[in-house]
């Protein structure tokens, strides 16, 4: 290895573990995961799991920093942080890392999350998609743009002027798996193979921008198959189209039809609001969500080095 590394950057979820030894320029020298996410960790052994998974690097550069994203900084993480209220500028998150003792002298951060109010008075809060954002909106740090995080709790984000102005979440992602799996719709999604069918997905997000609503739209799975209309076995892609169209529908009422879109996700997240999006004629721009967090926790730590 003849790079030298920067930070040791770490994306630490609820399901999984992700390290990356990071370059003085955002380049990834070199990386590792597992399924250690902060839900099969118990309280107490963080450190270890860190050690176990990037012990090498650790005792290699014994004063490298560490910055960690994610729900690590959540009340089931290594330290629970508090939730930065918007509007907020991206350069006063890189000021507000909240530090953690970890191996001795060396340096290690957490990256705190945001909450906001919602223009209809609904309280909100994201914890880990904050450093995507960092990342993406550093790109483009002036004017007004829209940003969308698909999940399953999908975030949609508006920034104008490096400022986080305020954020909405919606449970598409969650419920679209709980409609798949339990209840009267998920009969025969469980026993007959479902195919992915642009088609039928389509025809769901067109129907969602009908104003007879999501409730009865979701019946008309069941009653568009009962008469031989929805093939069962394209039922979830219907489905999906349906969850998808309301969720964009509800996020762009507001907004004009020339506003670009821009997604920041991995292509099976994303896809299918690309898909949908491009149907409704919205203008699109799509990031990684991995060179996101990368490239979030390389201004973190850029930040950090310039108060030195």
């Amino acid at each position: 290895m003849n790079t030298i590394p920067a930070f040791l950057g770490v994306d630490w979820g609820t399901s999984n573990l992700r390290v990356y030894l990071v370059s003085q320029r955002g380049q990834v020298i070199e990386q590792t995961q597992s399924a250690k996410g902060i839900l099969h960790c118990s309280q107490g052994t963080f450190g270890d799991t860190l050690t176990q998974l990037a012990g090498t690097w650790l005792t290699r550069w014994p004063q490298l920093p560490v910055y960690m994203a994610g729900m690590i900084g959540s009340k089931q993480g290594w330290r629970e942080t508090s939730y930065l209220p918007c509007p907020i500028h991206i350069d006063d998150i890189a000021s507000q890392l909240v530090p953690l003792s970890f191996d001795g002298t060396r340096k290690c951060w957490i990256v705190p999350g945001l909450s906001c109010t919602t223009p209809d008075g609904t309280p909100d809060v994201m914890r880990g998609e904050e450093t995507q954002l960092i990342g993406a909106i550093h790109r483009q740090r002036t004017g007004s743009q829209l940003y969308c995080l698909p999940g399953t709790h999908a975030k949609w984000v508006h920034v104008k002027d490096g400022v986080i102005q305020h954020f909405a979440t919606y449970m598409t992602g969650e419920l679209f798996d709980i409609l798949q799996h339990h209840g009267l719709l998920s009969v025969w999604m469980q026993d007959i193979p479902q195919e992915d069918q642009q088609e039928w997905f389509l025809k769901g997000v067109e129907l969602a921008n009908k104003q007879t609503g999501l409730l009865h739209h979701l019946f008309g799975v069941r009653s568009l198959s009962l008469e031989g209309t929805l093939p069962p076995k394209h039922q979830r892609s219907y489905l999906s189209g349906l969850l998808i169209g309301h969720e964009l529908r509800a996020a762009l009422q507001h907004i004009p039809q020339d506003t670009p879109v821009t997604l920041i996700g991995a292509t099976s997240l994303t896809k299918q609001y690309e898909r949908a999006c491009s149907h409704l004629q919205r203008q699109l721009h799509v990031l990684s969500g991995e060179r996101m967090v990368l490239d979030g926790l390389a201004q973190l730590h850029a930040s950090a080095a310039r108060k030195v």
